[in-house]
């Protein structure tokens, strides 16, 4: 973390595959929402080494326009550490949007599994907010336990959204 009276020398870059452990630790925590209740144990009985080896299968093979790919994934970091990290793509960017891709990625990965568990899916679906096409959206955002209450999650959103707005001529906003 930070050593009082010293500022961290942030910075925020694109991650590349040496991020991958960071960011599978990262989407987990962001999964369980500040519990010890992981989503994929319910939904397909999936332990957490497990779920981590289905992210990371689905980082390896970088599927745009879905949350779970390297190439959308910022990272903080302070000090040259990694310290925060969020998923950032265009809704529909691909023709399809970003839960049917992610949907299409677990089933290939989970196969049987997957189809035992389509009840469950059923109504997960039903829940499902739906996200509107064009928008940036911001999921897995996570910040590593010795970074926290420092505001670095704000700033890595800041730095994202910038990038869209600067990079994107159709800008609409985020989600």
């Amino acid at each position: 973390g930070r050593q009082s009276g010293r500022r961290m020398k942030l910075s925020f870059r694109q991650a590349v595959e040496t991020d991958i452990e960071f960011i599978v630790e990262g989407i987990l925590e962001a999964e369980k929402s500040g519990s010890d209740k992981l989503p994929y144990k319910t939904l397909f009985g999936l332990s957490a080494e497990d779920t981590a080896k289905l992210i990371r299968d689905i980082l390896d093979e970088d599927i745009e326009g879905q949350e779970w790919c390297l190439q959308h994934f910022l990272i903080a970091e302070a000090d040259g550490q990694q310290a925060a990290c969020l998923s950032c793509w265009v809704e529909g960017s691909q023709g399809l949007g970003s839960g049917q891709l992610k949907a299409q990625a677990m089933a290939y990965f989970l196969d049987k599994v997957w189809s035992e568990a389509t009840d469950k899916l059923k109504l997960l679906a039903e829940m499902q907010l739906p996200r509107l096409n064009g928008y940036v959206q911001l999921e897995c955002i996570y910040t590593h336990k010795a970074y926290r209450g420092q505001g670095l999650a704000g700033k890595l959103i800041e730095f994202a959204v910038s990038e869209h707005q600067k990079n994107d001529i159709d800008f609409k906003g985020c989600e």
